[in-house]
């Protein structure tokens, strides 16, 4: 499901896949993203095989567009060892994102060769701020794979 968040013509939108099992994260997350100056279209996948079907773009997601980013909910994190293995899904950026983040799992997710792993706040105004984050480094600083798909 595409939800594009700010239609900008100068910018091609930054495609961001969210592989995470609840629907409340992604609305979460769709409604801080709104707030930045980067125009992001946030793609939503519940499951491992989801996520790689659209990544595939396998059946249903036969005309996906491949992400420039992969945010990944750590109950999915067994996926970042086959994520970061496939040579060509291995250089998009995967960030890990946890609700309530232990020094374990932050262990974990590097240990699978995340990008980043993040706690997300619960509430707006930490979202708001998480946001912005997000865009100053991954979009305005640091340089994503140039997408093939673009």
């Amino acid at each position: 499901m595409m939800m594009p968040l700010k239609p900008d013509m100068r910018r091609a939108p930054v495609n961001i896949l969210i592989a995470h099992p609840q629907e409340d994260v992604m609305m979460r997350l769709q409604l801080a993203l709104r707030a930045i100056q980067t125009p992001v279209a946030l793609y939503h996948v519940r499951d491992e095989q989801s996520l790689f079907s659209f990544l595939r773009k396998t059946e249903p997601y036969d005309t996906a567009l491949r992400p420039d980013m992969v945010m990944l909910g750590d109950e999915l994190l067994p996926a970042l060892d086959r994520l970061k293995s496939d040579n060509p899904f291995a250089a998009i950026p995967v960030i890990v994102i946890a609700e309530n983040l232990s020094r374990e799992t932050a262990r974990d997710c590097h240990a699978r060769n995340a990008n980043a792993c993040v706690r997300i706040p619960n509430d707006t105004a930490g979202m708001r701020v998480f946001a912005s984050a997000l865009d100053a480094f991954w979009f305005r600083t640091a340089k994503l794979v140039t997408n093939p798909d673009a």
